[in-house]
């Protein structure tokens, strides 16, 4: 396709699109010479976070199929839709939607465990309170672990840790824990699981 074709593709394209800026969706469908839409859904719920820092936050939703066509208020939408069939859904009306991804390997339980423990792990983590820096060997393991130790005030609280590696550090003894505190329940989650001392 020589460059000059391309360009009245292109120009074609953009003239559609242009005549397309209109009032309702099946304005913008009708321009593109295509039929009417599928019937579509609004939802309406408490809240409907978009992540659009525009406007952060609406209360409708409007759907055909699987497409997300638009968000805003019950009523701009209403508006937006035009004479398109479409039926209103209020399954959400008390509750909040935020924007859903599927994501095959998710830590959820990690995620909740690093924020309530003590990482100490083989590789540097950075967290929302800084960045913990990797433990280079058992002695170190330890003698962070009892740092950590001395930091809680509640004698009665457990102290719960993240990350250590067997195979890097060997297996760890109820004996070592004990030089850390012989009255403090300690908690040990390894890199992969649960140490039972």
């Amino acid at each position: 396709m020589h460059r000059f074709s391309v360009a009245v593709v292109f120009v074609i394209l953009c003239s559609h699109f242009v005549r397309a800026q209109s009032s309702s969706l099946q304005d913008l469908v009708g321009n593109l010479a295509l039929d009417r839409l599928p019937k579509g859904t609004i939802y309406v719920a408490k809240e409907i976070v978009t992540l659009d820092p525009a406007k952060p936050s609406t209360q409708a939703v409007a759907v055909v199929g699987s497409r997300i066509l638009g968000t805003g208020s019950l009523d701009e939408l209403k508006a937006a839709v035009g004479e398109q069939e479409f039926r209103v859904d209020e399954t959400f009306k008390d509750k909040v939607i935020v924007p859903g991804f599927i994501s095959q390997h998710d830590h959820p339980v990690l995620s909740a465990l690093t924020l309530a423990s003590e990482v100490l792990s083989i590789e540097e983590w950075v967290l929302p309170t800084g960045t913990v820096p990797a433990v280079k060997t058992k002695p170190d393991f330890l003698r962070r672990l009892a740092e950590a130790e001395s930091r809680l005030r509640d004698p009665a609280e457990p102290l719960l840790s993240w990350g250590y590696h067997e195979a890097f550090f060997g297996k760890l003894t109820r004996a070592e824990l004990d030089t850390v505190s012989l009255t403090r329940p300690i908690l040990i989650w390894g890199r992969s699981r649960l140490l039972i001392l």
